[in-house]
């Protein structure tokens, strides 16, 4: 996954999970939260978080992400094997301040990408101090997201939470893109356990989200050149011996298995 540069890029090419919208007005919209400050409390069964992604068909695997933890819950380093270059692995090794809030990332011993803070504000910056994100939150909570600042082509999205602190919906700046349906509040969500990296995580949506959800809802796309129907994907999930969740896979992307291991 994974919070390398080429990580992402690899996850978002395989899962492809969500669709952004554009809009000449989201630098407009202001958020609504008044927070003065922003404490990432981990969530922490493992010390240890393999993921691979693997073909559904053949059980060839394309990827593996590995992630070990502190005694907190925080994400302090991460190692990216790719099948189709095993000889190259990149390690991610990652800083926080004293509040638990993830303030640099470096990548095989170079300093990759920078966090600065503002209150209830982040912004990602590269190695070159060029924005490249701004998240905000509320109730410690990911909120907004504001990402394509290096691209001069921002784009714009809001994460609604139900109760139990699970996104319910993604909107843009007018209205709502996707929901996610049918949440296990019994099972957690993996992708949860990367928390204190999610500000560096922009390929899923609900990483945020405590348990895992069994439908995706997405609504209709009218683009340049192509569109997209009102869609509900289904999620099934394997679990391991101890309730864990082991597998997933899903309609959307269709051929993909995502493995987890846990120690």
């Amino acid at each position: 996954m994974y919070l390398i540069i080429k990580n992402q890029i690899a996850f978002i090419t395989l899962l492809l999970l969500m669709i952004s919208c554009n809009s000449d007005d989201d630098n407009n919209y202001t958020a609504t939260c008044n927070d003065t400050d922003v404490i990432i409390n981990s969530s922490f069964y493992t010390s240890y978080l393999k993921i691979t992604a693997r073909y559904d068909y053949n059980d060839e695997w394309l990827q593996t992400n590995e992630y070990f933890f502190d005694e907190e819950g925080k994400v302090i380093s991460a190692k990216y094997i790719s099948t189709y270059n095993p000889g190259e692995i990149y390690i991610s090794q990652y800083q926080y301040d004293n509040k638990g809030r993830l303030i640099s990332e470096y990548l095989n011993n170079e300093l990759s990408r920078t966090i600065k803070w503002t209150n209830n504000k982040a912004e990602v910056f590269n190695n070159e101090n060029q924005k490249l994100t701004e998240l905000v939150f509320c109730d410690n909570n990911l909120t907004e997201v504001r990402s394509g600042y290096f691209q001069n082509d921002i784009r714009y999205k809001k994460y609604n939470y139900d109760s139990n602190l699970n996104i319910i919906s993604v909107e843009n700046e007018s209205e709502i893109r996707v929901e996610y349906l049918d949440y296990n509040t019994n099972k957690t969500n993996p992708y949860y356990l990367l928390k204190s990296i999610g500000v560096l995580i922009d390929w899923r949506n609900t990483l945020f989200s405590k348990n895992i959800f069994a439908i995706e809802k997405v609504y209709p796309y009218e683009g340049n050149d192509y569109s997209f129907p009102l869609t509900y994907y289904d999620y099934e999930y394997v679990f391991d011996n101890e309730g864990r969740v082991f597998e997933i896979e899903d309609d959307r992307t269709a051929i993909y298995v995502i493995k987890f291991e846990y120690e």
